[in-house]
């Protein structure tokens, strides 16, 4: 838990502006694959199908500089497509999955919704 909640701090300091707030509570995370401890006895190894895709439940609120609320709610994020097309993540990171899909998350629920002029200072 402890490296998403770092990758959505990563994700913040990069893209909000100045005096934007952003409180994310997860409540619930699924990462893609599963632990089969059978195959490989004494490895903590997660076994990653296209049937076994990443999701999250979250809730969030977005607050401008001025303490306005811009957006808040409960969230449920998944991307079945995980395995297909681009991973900008190592293959070595064992969140590449789910920082994939947060970051398309916080592009369309926290990114969009900040006026362009102030969104471009990163």
């Amino acid at each position: 838990m402890n490296d998403i909640r770092a990758h959505f701090h990563e994700l913040a300091a990069r893209h909000l502006p100045p005096g934007y707030t952003l409180n994310i509570e997860v409540l619930d995370v699924d990462l893609a694959g599963h632990f089969e401890p059978w195959r490989f006895p004494g490895y903590d190894l997660r076994v990653v199908r296209d049937v076994t895709w990443p999701h999250m439940k979250l809730l969030y609120e977005l607050r401008g500089s001025d303490g306005a609320v811009i957006g808040r709610g409960e969230q449920r994020i998944a991307d079945q497509t995980f395995n297909m097309g681009v991973n900008v993540y190592s293959p070595t990171d064992r969140l590449r999955y789910e920082k994939a899909m947060m970051d398309r998350w916080f592009d369309e629920a926290v990114t969009r919704k900040i006026p362009a002029r102030q969104s471009d200072h990163a």
